[in-house]
């Protein structure tokens, strides 16, 4: 049967609010999905065989072999999912049940230790350094702030430093709800003091720990930390997941992704001639904050999302981000002509790009 990208690009565009919200693509064990998912050499459709689970556990920056991750701000949002980063509608058709739990550690050398793990005077004087006074210790915590079905009473921000081994362990609501785009947030907060240092003094220890499906057995897991010196590198990026191959391969439909650190604003420009940008992007369901745009294109308190950027036929919009609260933007991007082959010295990554402004910068 021959298949109408043009026709199912335009039901996706027309729908994306619901498809986004319930999700209509169930996984079973040979599936059909686009290459611009699979990452082969294929320019329309393949077959996949993939088992769904293996990589349908996953984070915005907790990893399958933990590292450690450098933060610009005190606060930050970890994300738990059903799917893969890459995409949010290829999902798990499984509910998965898992254990998030979080440790105070110590970078030594080249390892880290959790402070759990000490004995003696070693323990002795880390124990001492989070000390404020006689009753005030520093914080160091961790808060479960969103469940994938919003559930409520999901409790206060705890310090570890106050907990038994500097460590605490959540179970209640740690579920993801299969054959749906599913998610949980959890939010840390590293003491301001290590943003006067020039190394972080202590780490956040995280890890999400899968118990069901049984065939799902990745943890998850990095360290977090911060100080002087990343305070002062906050940054956003975007890149097309197909990037490693578009310039040998056109794909239907294309995914820009925006991922970075630190308050302020990020300019996302498109060759409109080219792209358009999915409308779900821009809608109030997005949850998404622009900059509006009067019919100059000077900042309004009223006004347009989008406006004509200094290149010819590009237009821009100004996303507001905050890393504390989202770190990671997916954008879908349409072909205007979908015959146009995007390859070689005519890539599709020639035609959408990022600037960051930071809050705290005069830029």
């Amino acid at each position: 049967m021959k298949v109408n990208f043009e026709s199912i690009k335009k039901r996706l565009k027309k729908h994306w609010a619901l498809v986004w919200l319930v999700s209509t693509l169930f996984a079973v064990s040979v599936f059909v999905v686009f290459a611009s998912y699979t990452g082969v050499n294929s320019v329309k459709r393949v077959v996949s065989t993939r088992p769904a689970d293996s990589v349908m556990f996953s984070s915005n920056s907790l990893k399958s072999s933990a590292t450690s991750q450098r933060l610009s701000s005190t606060a930050y949002t970890i994300t738990v999912c059903n799917f893969a980063q890459e995409n949010a509608l290829e999902v798990n058709p499984d509910n998965i049940t898992y254990t998030l739990n979080a440790s105070l550690a110590i970078k030594n050398g080249n390892d880290f230790v959790k402070l759990s793990e000490y004995t003696g005077a070693d323990k002795a004087d880390y124990i001492s350094k989070l000390k404020l006074g006689t009753n005030e210790q520093r914080t160091y915590s961790i808060q479960f702030i969103k469940d994938d079905e919003n559930a409520t009473g999901l409790g206060d921000a705890i310090n570890l430093v106050t907990e038994s081994d500097y460590s605490t362990t959540f179970t209640t609501n740690c579920a993801l709800k299969g054959t749906v785009s599913s998610t949980d947030s959890f939010k840390i907060i590293l003491d301001d003091a290590e943003q006067e240092k020039t190394e972080p003094e202590f780490y956040i220890y995280v890890e999400a720990v899968p118990s069901s499906p049984a065939s799902l057995h990745t943890t998850l897991s990095n360290y977090f930390g911060t100080a002087e010196s990343t305070a002062e590198a906050a940054s956003w990026t975007g890149e097309l997941v197909e990037s490693d191959d578009c310039s040998s391969v056109s794909y239907d439909f294309y995914n820009y992704v925006l991922t970075g650190s630190g308050v302020g604003t990020v300019d996302i420009m498109w060759d409109s001639t080219k792209f358009e940008i999915n409308e779900f992007f821009f809608s109030e369901l997005s949850g998404n904050e622009f900059v509006l745009y009067d019919s100059n294109g000077e900042a309004a308190e009223t006004g347009s999302i989008i406006k004509n950027a200094t290149r010819a036929n590009w237009k821009m919009v100004t996303l507001m981000v905050d890393s504390t609260d989202i770190n990671r933007y997916q954008i879908q991007l349409y072909k205007v002509d979908g015959e146009t082959q995007y390859i070689g010295t005519n890539s599709a990554s020639n035609f959408i790009d990022c600037e960051f402004h930071s809050e705290n910068s005069s830029s």
